[in-house]
């Protein structure tokens, strides 16, 4: 039965050591210490020595100021990729150690260095895509790490008093990093590449249009389009955060793309049903924004963005929709203009 409650109570330490390893270790200590908890487990006693405690509270003050700068939070969450899991491995050893059957230390190991770094994934997957996609502000930012603090230090404390509750609260986080965390890795990804794209654009660009894959042209009922981009779509159901190509036709727009097992799909949209194109460039992408209206007559946006070694191709794209009579305008500006400009 011990064995047990330390592998529940694993569970959720686990989960906030992947999200802040300082906050979780500072807030055991001090309820412990300080009695804030009734019969605490034995194993969290090394917890409560003051040595531990204040080298767990300066960290702390350290990982609460880089957490809340841009982009100096993803160098601390790329250093942590590795801290963060292994601590909690040790946490786990800690409580199930002296409970006689070594397969539960294994298992609770195995467990919490799993749980960790899904968290430490989600967390600083999230944090880099909110950097890249607003990088001239910093509320959201902070906002999303006083939110994570809060969220660690409650399920902390939940931990420590109600473990079978603050179990539970883990598995349907756990179940909703899981689920968006593809998505989130995707991201990533996508934005690593376009930081190499970045720095090759320097050199080097791509100005012809991209070439449409034989197995998505089969999409387009074998309609040869106009012209094609290779981006990753944004506010399209079912293709968000997808990589694909948008084409233009001669009467619609379109994305191919493909999901899983390699399936293509294909969202499209009337020209006749399309009433603004926004052009927007940041430091390592550009992105159209379509505005349109969908089968409703209710106005939508879709969003594609492409990496800055295909801004000449983006470019032409946003002065071919122009030429077919829909107003090409850069983003925030009032009055239609090239997409160039």
């Amino acid at each position: 039965m011990q064995a047990l409650q330390a592998l529940v109570l694993t569970l959720p330490l686990s989960l906030t050591c992947g999200i802040n390893l300082y906050a979780t270790v500072l807030v055991v200590g001090l309820s412990i210490r300080y009695g804030w908890v009734a019969d605490p487990p034995a194993a969290l006693a090394p917890f409560a020595s003051l040595p531990v405690i204040i080298i767990a509270g300066v960290l702390y003050v350290f990982q609460f100021f880089a957490d809340k700068i841009q982009f100096l939070d993803n160098a601390w969450d790329l250093v942590h990729t590795l801290i963060r899991p292994l601590a909690a491995i040790v946490i786990a050893v800690m409580m199930t150690y002296g409970e006689g059957d070594p397969t539960v230390t294994i298992i609770a190991a195995l467990m919490a260095g799993t749980v960790s770094f899904v968290a430490h994934s989600g967390k600083a997957g999230s944090r880099m895509v909110l950097n890249v996609i607003s990088p001239h502000e910093n509320l959201s930012n902070t906002a999303l790490s006083v939110g994570e603090d809060a969220a660690v230090v409650g399920l902390t404390a939940l931990a420590v008093t109600h473990p079978h509750l603050a179990a539970a609260a883990s598995v349907a986080v756990l179940a909703l990093i899981v689920l968006v965390l593809p998505r989130l890795i995707r991201w990533g990804w996508f934005n690593f590449a376009a930081v190499v794209a970045r720095i090759v654009a320097a050199f080097r660009v791509r100005r012809e249009a991209d070439l449409l894959p034989t197995s998505q042209l089969s999409l387009l009922d074998r309609q040869s389009p106009a012209f094609a981009l290779r981006a990753k779509a944004q506010r399209i159901r079912w293709a968000a955060g997808r990589s694909g190509y948008l084409c233009l036709l001669e009467n619609r727009l379109a994305f191919t793309y493909t999901k899983w097992f390699l399936l293509a799909r294909c969202w499209q949209v009337s020209l006749d049903r399309v009433h603004a194109v926004y052009f927007g460039r940041r430091w390592i992408f550009d992105e159209i924004e379509v505005h349109y209206l969908d089968a409703k007559d209710k106005p939508r946006k879709a969003r594609f963005v492409t990496t800055r070694y295909r801004s000449p191709v983006a470019e032409e794209m946003g002065r071919r929709l122009k030429a077919r009579g829909l107003p090409a305008v850069p983003a925030g500006a009032a009055q239609p203009v090239a997409a160039t400009a």
